[in-house]
């Protein structure tokens, strides 16, 4: 009931909210997404070494 009241007298703080959750979670996204590349780029440089191991390069 306190937030009801809070965000009736302040609407701007509604929007300010909004905009801010939005910009956390696609600053999240983005986080996450190097991560991803970061893993993927090792899994692909090991496969890589291996390979190279088996054909003894």
């Amino acid at each position: 009931m306190l937030w009801k009241e809070v965000l009736c007298m302040n609407p701007g703080l509604l929007k300010t909210l909004s905009i801010a959750a939005t910009a956390i979670g696609m600053g999240a996204d983005l986080v996450l997404s190097i991560v991803k590349d970061k893993k993927m780029d090792a899994k692909i440089e090991q496969k890589v070494l291996e390979a190279l191991a088996k054909k003894g390069i």
